[in-house]
């Protein structure tokens, strides 16, 4: 028998195996999202085009006074420029403000909605995926990915802006004085070979600052959530250590992304500099042989300006595009992510089951071709209570994780009133399944909250009804607030008992056909015990059971034994049967049951 570990078949999350150039898709389907607020988005590109408009016209305007005006006859007739000049700045000023407001207003609307839809179809994947990827690896997905993805629109759509200023700043120059414009543009091309040679570098690099950081905060999680083991063995040096080798890495990453982010901008200011500089040699030499107004120099010196801080920006936005591209690569790449375990075209919806179970020739491998479970066949009948023993790591979780549909079975099936569970709907499936694992996850919240998890529209009349016969009612009316008293994050205000007995009741006040106690009274004492048990005589007359305990109390009340062992099913009885018939039985109930 192999101990379960990594999941079944799901392909973890591989940094390694994204792009590392510009990839259309993420932007498309980033876009997608911008799309169903076309209203804001038609502003925003309004704005951007007005916004544009000015920034080319100003030189213009202010060649225009020089010329026709202030260096002619016309010299005393300067208010008309004055004006024109004023009212479009105003202008300017206006749509800007417009464009990047409307701007801000849809990126945070699409980062709502893609976090939301990330959150979603977590919520949709199998537990196999979970098992295959470190929490604090696909957290670090949803929060700083997603975050990233902030600058990815407003990039966009700003680099948009820039493009449309350029060439409205390059026809202007070529309309204004085409002989000078050619000479400006003569370094366009130094800088298109200096962005490719840079680019070539860039995205790995600034794919590798996310992987670092994805692994940083799996560290950090898994020492947060591990603290009390850690504190308990005394490993905190070790873990600082170590933690410190991962945060040294992601400092290494970061500081390299940093010098390469600071390679591009210092050329493109130098560029800048010797097309002003061939400008006003050009220009001044022009001026002497009276083939260029100072009005025209002075509107190309401006445009130079104008010229090249588009390209400043374009610059700049690529290395920020690199960093979105490489995030939106990565929350892409989690929402392709498919679940293992999903209901089929039409499945069958059951509103009430009967109860019957029935294991055909099941077998299951976590990973592929190392078996866990082998050829198991057994059926329970309704209302009947089946517990399961045997030694650790013989396969008693795993074949109910298959029974909830955790994961499917590789071979063979599992029927539950004649319906393989393939074919039901999961939501209706497990409406009917009540659950209460060794280990029960008790959220943020209240005593209530708690209870009525996934059965918000259940009484308090019903849960006291509940919470008495199990026993739970006691601790809850000695806290201070009740059945409103806050439980803490993971239950942490309430003891390992009480958390079960929370857990206990959550699951039997849903009022399931089906119930799965997986060691569900190994945490609480005896007396508690003794409580639970003559709960359950009550409880499970009516309902189909499946029992893994540690306690012999649990097992032998059971209608059925089964004993499973490297995966199979090697015995099966009540527990008189079985003290007779099986040897293995037998030196679990001489150990206590302890070793189950």
């Amino acid at each position: 028998m192999h101990v379960s570990g990594i999941g079944h078949f799901h392909v973890g999350l591989d940094d390694s195996e994204l792009s590392a150039g510009y990839d259309h898709s993420v932007v498309w389907r980033l876009l997608a999202f911008a799309l169903p607020y076309k209203k804001l988005l038609a502003t925003t590109l309004l704005s951007l085009i007005i916004y544009s408009g000015t920034v080319v016209g100003i030189p213009w305007i202010i060649q225009s006074a020089i010329d026709d005006h202030i260096g002619s006859a016309n010299s005393g007739n300067v208010a008309f420029p004055i004006i024109v000049f004023f009212s479009v700045t105003s202008t300017q000023y206006l749509f800007n403000y417009l464009h990047l407001r409307s701007l801000a207003i849809i990126t945070q609307k699409v980062l709502y909605k893609l976090r939301l839809k990330t959150f979603s179809h977590i919520q949709s994947l199998s537990l196999s995926f979970f098992d295959t990827n470190p929490t604090g690896k696909i957290m670090s997905r949803i929060q700083n990915d997603i975050q990233q993805l902030q600058e990815f629109l407003s990039i966009l759509i700003l680099s948009f802006a820039d493009l449309l200023s350029l060439v409205g700043i390059t026809v202007a120059m070529i309309l204004m004085h085409t002989q000078l414009a050619l000479t400006t543009v003569t370094i366009i091309p130094f800088l298109f070979i200096a962005v490719y040679v840079w680019q070539k570098y860039a995205r790995p690099e600034f794919l590798a600052v996310r992987y670092k950081l994805a692994t940083l905060n799996s560290e950090l999680q898994e020492n947060i959530s591990g603290i009390r083991l850690i504190q308990s063995v005394n490993r905190q040096k070790a873990n600082i250590e170590h933690f410190s080798q991962t945060n040294n890495d992601y400092l290494s990453s970061t500081l390299r992304t940093s010098k390469i982010s600071n390679v591009l901008l210092p050329i493109v200011e130098m560029l800048t500099a010797v097309g002003l500089s061939l400008v006003v040699v050009f220009g001044a030499q022009m001026i002497a042989g009276g083939d260029l107004t100072t009005g025209i120099l002075i509107a190309f010196v401006l445009y130079i300006q104008r010229f090249f801080d588009p390209i400043r920006n374009l610059t700049m936005h690529y290395t920020q595009l690199q960093r979105a591209m490489a995030s939106g690569s990565r929350v892409f790449s989690l929402l392709d992510q498919k679940p293992a375990v999903a209901d089929r075209p039409s499945p069958v919806v059951i509103k009430q089951l009967i109860g019957t179970i029935e294991y055909k020739n099941v077998s299951f491998e976590y990973k592929e071709n190392i078996p866990v479970l082998n050829n198991i066949n057994f059926v329970i009948n309704p209302g009947e209570n089946i517990a399961l023993v045997g030694p650790t790591g013989a396969g008693k979780t795993t074949i109910i994780k298959l029974l909830l549909r955790f994961y499917d079975v590789t071979n063979g099936g599992i029927f539950v009133d004649q319906y393989n569970v393939k074919e039901l709907s999961r939501s209706s499936y497990t409406a009917n399944i009540g659950l209460v694992p060794q280990d029960p996850h008790i959220f943020s919240g209240s005593i209530l909250d708690n209870i009525r998890y996934n059965t918000p529209d259940i009484s308090l009349k019903r849960i006291k009804e509940i919470t008495k016969l199990l026993g739970a009612d006691q601790f809850i009316e000695q806290l201070p607030n009740g059945y409103l008293s806050a439980v803490g994050e993971r239950g942490t205000e309430l003891s390992a008992g009480y958390r079960q007995l929370l857990s206990f009741t959550r699951a039997v006040v849903k009022n399931p056909k089906i119930l799965v106690l997986d060691e569900a009274t190994s945490y609480v004492d005896t007396p508690t015990e003794i409580l639970i048990q003559q709960a359950l005589g009550i409880l499970l007359k009516s309902r189909t059971s499946i029992i893994i305990a540690h306690r012999l109390s649990t097992v032998r009340h059971a209608h059925r034994i089964l004993v499973v062992d490297q995966g199979k099913i090697v015995a099966e009885g009540t527990h008189d049967q079985l003290m007779l018939k099986s040897n293995l039985y037998r030196q679990l109930c001489d150990v206590g049951l302890d070793n189950i």
